[in-house]
């Protein structure tokens, strides 16, 4: 069985999961992704909203996504 058809089998049956993972250095987490072979889905980018981002699939079919960006602070409570 090629791999890509043991990664859509293992998908199939047992789900998946998407992550989302800040990083301060993604061109270098990049660069050590793509050496190791990993399933590029996205390549290397500046976003509208300011961060530098890629995205990849592991064996096991799961969607893994890299940026800088952070998310906006949270905003106190407002007191009543």
């Amino acid at each position: 069985m090629k791999q890509s058809q043991a990664v859509a089998t293992r998908h199939d049956k047992h789900g998946y999961a998407f992550l989302r993972t800040v990083t301060a250095d993604p061109d270098r987490l990049y660069a050590r992704a793509k050496a190791a072979g990993a399933g590029i889905t996205s390549e290397l980018c500046e976003t509208d909203y300011g961060s530098r981002d890629f995205a990849a699939r592991d064996l096991e079919g799961n969607r893994w996504s890299f940026g800088t960006y952070r998310g906006e602070p949270r905003k106190a409570a407002d007191p009543a």
